[in-house]
């Protein structure tokens, strides 16, 4: 249930922010805000697509990995904020969907295999239960280190690049402790086959 909560986690706040980064940072218009947004979609549901069908050590790997790298584009992403150009957030966005997408085809696949026979119904709702808790949290912590650092103030383009710089910085934390707890995971029930 942990990977589920710090899945949902991981993407909240980059879903709620960036567009706030993209509007008072850079200027952009809304629509082109929304294009990039829509990057981050796009690219869980290539990571999804491309990685579905792989199986055994494979998709363990990948199952860990995606979240990994999902934190590597967030905390690299909490770095661009002031000097970065456009394309090179959308890139790390495209980046951190791109692994959240693989974690969650492979998350939910693991998790249904793993659960026995008469908790296989609890596992399958509780899924979705533990996302949405999940991103209440994701975006809870991540406006508390936002007005922690100022962006209850003001959102001038400075203060934002500020707060924003801790709350990605935050914010890869969650995708680290789901890649952690996923290996945990694997270690708890290694005989599970997907």
């Amino acid at each position: 249930y942990w990977v589920f909560f710090l899945l949902a986690a991981s993407y909240t706040p980059l879903t709620i922010f960036v567009p706030l980064a993209l509007r008072r940072i850079y200027d952009l218009d809304p629509l082109w805000i929304g294009y990039i947004s829509t990057v981050f979609s796009l690219c869980w549901a290539v990571g999804s697509l491309v990685t579905s069908g792989w199986r055994g050590s494979l998709a363990r790997v990948a199952c860990a990995g995606g979240l990994a790298v999902a934190a590597a584009a967030t905390l690299v992403l909490s770095q661009t904020f002031s000097t970065g150009s456009i394309a090179l957030i959308t890139v790390l966005i495209c980046i951190a969907g791109l692994g959240i997408g693989i974690t969650n085809v492979h998350i939910i696949s693991w998790s249904l295999a793993a659960a026995d026979r008469d908790q296989a119904q609890i596992t399958a709702s509780a899924m979705p239960a533990m996302r949405s808790v999940g991103i209440a949290y994701g975006a809870a912590l991540a406006g508390l280190v936002a007005n922690a650092t100022g962006l209850d103030q003001s959102t001038s383009p400075e203060i934002v690049r500020h707060s924003l710089s801790w709350v990605f910085g935050f914010t890869a934390l969650f995708p680290l402790l789901g890649s952690l707890a996923i290996i945990h995971m694997y270690r708890l029930k290694p005989g599970v086959q997907v």
